[in-house]
């Protein structure tokens, strides 16, 4: 039997990844991190790094790796697997879906992790192993993209959505991840 997936995205800087590495270490879930897996992904299958690659290119490993990542999910002795992704990047294309539609086929949950525009500056401030924007504008325009961006996932595939508060402290959001459930 194949498990629950349920991806979680948001904004760069948003605490997506901190959340989810904290229920990993809590609760034993299994948790795929895309970007890392993508990257390496990237760098064994054609020897470079992603943002090496042209957009179309990048748009084939992507395709390319979320075939293998659907195949891999649907063998998974878990009863449940978390996803950290990004649904959309506003630098190639806001409204451009960034994962093949076998992989978002196996996706039973989709959540999205905002938070109010200083709060992921802030974060993002405090992270320095990262550029990223800091522009509260840019912030807006990428938290928007993301959340337009899974509404539509979720509508088209038909399956729920679940915003969640990323200010809350992380032990409340991962024991919401962990109550998320059809409604």
């Amino acid at each position: 039997m194949s498990p629950e997936i349920l991806t979680v995205g948001g904004a760069k800087g948003v605490g997506k990844t901190t959340a989810l590495k904290e229920l990993q270490e809590s609760s034993r879930a299994q948790v795929v991190y895309v970007s890392a897996e993508l990257k390496t992904f990237s760098i064994v299958n054609y020897s470079k790094r992603l943002s090496e690659h042209d957009i179309p290119q990048r748009d084939e490993v992507r395709k390319e790796y979320g075939e293998v990542l659907a195949r891999r999910l649907e063998r998974s002795r878990n009863n449940r697997v978390y996803v950290d992704l990004h649904y959309t990047d506003i630098r190639e294309d806001p409204d451009k879906v960034l994962h093949p539609a076998l992989f978002l086929n196996i996706i039973n949950y989709f959540v999205i992790m905002t938070a109010d525009l200083e709060i992921i500056q802030k974060r993002r401030l405090i992270d320095k192993a990262r550029a990223r924007e800091l522009s509260l504008e840019k912030i807006k325009a990428e938290q928007d993209s993301e959340l337009n961006c899974v509404t539509r996932l979720a509508n088209n595939y038909g399956k729920p959505l679940t915003q969640i508060n990323a200010a809350l402290p992380i032990p409340e959001i991962v024991s919401l991840l962990l109550k998320i459930s059809k409604v």
